[in-house]
């Protein structure tokens, strides 16, 4: 399940499309890329030795989308 919480501190959850506009509104944001163009490069391994902020941000918001698994996600290796 995929939520998201709200300005008034709510937390709904989101559909599938809104869950991908969400990890694109943030790839865009703080990395300056689309969410697919972020999701190629993730699970190409790109990101794996890059632990800022902003890549945690984004992959945080591609995990709650169940978009990329969460757990592990800065460690080397091929991803799904």
């Amino acid at each position: 399940m995929t939520t998201h919480e709200a300005a008034d501190g709510t937390l709904r959850e989101l559909t599938p499309d809104e869950a991908r506009a969400l990890l694109d509104r943030q790839a865009r944001r703080y990395l300056g890329m689309s969410g697919e163009e972020f999701l190629r490069r993730y699970r190409a391994g790109e990101f794996a030795d890059c632990d800022t902020p902003d890549v945690s941000r984004v992959a945080d918001a591609a995990g709650a989308g169940e978009l990329v698994p969460v757990a592990g996600r800065h460690s080397s290796g091929s991803r799904p």
